[in-house]
């Protein structure tokens, strides 16, 4: 990735993007794999690209041997694009990589540049990581899912406030009015726009 943006310069534009993450190649294995090759062939089990139907591999495809057969959504947390609303670029080793990939995730659910809880207002802006690939998060609506998987990781005010309504919930189901207990743990949930820009230092942007 850092490779291809000091190559091909950083994508401006939404066009140049989608042909960065496409054009940047790598031989591997005897075998040609670019960015999408590795995040949605491999990371992600061959799922399809978010705004494509097929898988990102053919059956047949040589390269469907290279894609996982279990998807860890925390991969989401270690991927690096270049851009500011991404993950920081972080190394993972092998014999600690469950315990990498948590603090990755923890590290991503705890920073208010990425998630915004508002307890009082019961509103809780997510990174749009969640919402373009909601399906890898679990199953249902794509709020809920999000929510979900934000409580499950976040630290710090993120967590706190997050905390404090499923013990209002908590309160509300043992008290008189357990018929609004449902309702406590509630949160209008919108996702944050996503800065592209350059997280870096002299990057020049792509033609």
């Amino acid at each position: 990735m850092i490779h291809g943006l000091v190559f091909w310069g950083a994508p401006a534009t939404d066009r140049a993007r989608w042909k960065f993450f496409s054009k940047t190649n790598y031989l591997i294995g005897g075998l040609s794999y670019s960015l999408d090759d590795v995040e949605h062939g491999v990371l992600r089990c061959n799922a399809p690209h978010p705004y494509r139907v097929q898988p990102q591999f053919a059956p047949g495809d040589l390269r469907c041997e290279a894609a996982l057969k279990t998807l860890d959504p925390r991969v989401h947390f270690a991927m690096v694009c270049g851009a500011k609303s991404c993950p920081p670029v972080r190394v993972f080793r092998p014999a600690a990589l469950d315990q990498e990939l948590h603090e990755a995730a923890a590290a991503f659910c705890s920073d208010s540049g990425n998630v915004q809880a508002d307890l009082g207002a019961r509103t809780l802006q997510i990174s749009r990581i969640l919402y373009w690939f909601n399906k890898d998060f679990g199953r249902g609506s794509t709020g809920d899912v999000a929510h979900a998987y934000i409580k499950q990781y976040a630290e710090g005010e993120v967590g706190a406030a997050l905390a404090a309504a499923a013990r209002d919930a908590e309160t509300v189901k043992v008290g008189l009015f357990s018929s609004a207990s449902k309702h406590a743990d509630k949160w209008k949930i919108s996702f944050l726009e996503y800065d592209w820009s350059a997280n870096g230092i002299g990057l020049m942007p792509a033609s």
